[in-house]
């Protein structure tokens, strides 16, 4: 894959860097879950239920962080799976924040309008001629 041809918008430079940001505490999040045990869990007053799967979700955050870093490197460099990548992470993002709306969390709203608004961005005539090459 070699580097885009278009010049690179702003806030996709902006994009990337707030996934680079994301990809680096979820990776050491997800290292700091599988640091602790679930029995220091469960000593600090965490439940039970939660302490066992405190592993899981580790390993989950690490890899999540892994994926945010390629996609933020696709991002600087215009690669055109990136472009869906992105458009797929908001989308499972804007349904995350639906269901946490529904389910009496009211601050995901703020959330849901971050990403409605990046992936409005993300069809803007630009953006899609620094993926995709064409309008």
């Amino acid at each position: 894959m070699s580097d885009n041809p278009y010049q690179r918008p702003l806030l996709v430079t902006i994009l990337a860097a707030i996934y680079i940001l994301v990809g680096i505490i979820s990776i050491i999040g997800g290292i700091a879950c599988n640091m602790v045990t679930p029995q220091d869990l469960i000593d600090a007053g965490v439940s039970k239920d939660i302490a066992d799967v405190a592993g899981t979700v580790g390993i989950i955050l690490a890899v999540l962080g892994v994926v945010y870093l390629i996609v933020a490197a696709g991002f600087l460099k215009g690669w055109s799976v990136m472009w869906y990548l992105g458009v797929i992470i908001s989308v499972i993002s804007i349904i995350g924040c639906i269901y946490m709306a529904v389910t009496g969390n009211w601050t995901s709203a703020i959330l849901l309008i971050i990403d409605l608004v990046i992936l409005w961005y993300l069809f803007r005539p630009n953006v899609k001629l620094f993926f995709l090459g064409h309008e």
